[in-house]
């Protein structure tokens, strides 16, 4: 039988021995060529498939066993949850847990402000202002209207809304400043926990 990839020397009459030869050797190099192109684009493909369903997350080499990496970075390993931590995960010590795309704990809300309250807490801050402000105006209109009829009030009413207005006006600031500091941090995708500790942060260190 032929070897595999080359044709069979056909039975031509009429034709001379040293003709048949060369239509013979160039048939057989046409199939050889064509199978060698075909078995190329096969392994071009298959490469193709297997590095499209490379996961994110992968144990990279041997002999480094337990190094897991997400987009090219070493994952923290957090000892108290028993988990590798994504990127822009961070432990918790009041929560005790570790919170994807952490921010800040919050003392008001209790909680952490992460990845699934993150547009929540926004929106709370900027309702906050707006309940502030519109305490500070019927406030001041009712301290207008006050002391319009001197006299009329007790002295020590009005004292207790001045102070009640300072503490409206310096919350109505620290709130202010805060949602201005989380417009800028939604702005540029960054969460506060990054922003203040960015040189010490492997994946923005070297940014």
């Amino acid at each position: 039988p032929p070897p595999r990839g080359s044709l069979p020397r056909p039975v031509v009459v009429g034709v001379e021995s040293r003709e048949l030869q060369v239509l013979t050797d160039a048939a057989g190099d046409t199939a050889d060529s064509e199978a060698g192109d075909l078995e190329e684009a096969s392994t071009a493909a298959t490469e193709d498939s297997s590095s499209a369903t490379l996961p994110d997350f992968d144990v990279p080499v041997e002999g480094q066993p337990g190094v897991v990496r997400q987009s090219g970075h070493k994952l923290r390993f957090c000892s108290r949850c028993g988990m590798f931590q994504p990127l822009r995960t961070k432990h918790c010590r009041d929560c005790n847990w570790c919170v994807r795309t952490h921010d800040h704990h919050c003392p008001w809300v209790g909680t952490c402000v992460g990845e699934y309250n993150r547009f929540f807490f926004f929106w709370f801050l900027f309702f906050q202002v707006l309940e502030l402000a519109w305490f500070l105006l019927e406030g001041s209109s009712a301290l207008f209207r006050r002391a319009g009829r001197r006299g009329s009030e007790p002295e020590g009413n009005n004292a207790l809304l001045c102070i009640g207005l300072l503490l409206i006006i310096l919350f109505a600031i620290m709130v202010s400043c805060l949602l201005c500091f989380h417009c800028y941090l939604a702005s540029v995708n960054v969460t506060t926990w990054e922003n203040i500790t960015w040189h010490k942060i492997s994946y923005l260190m070297k940014l």
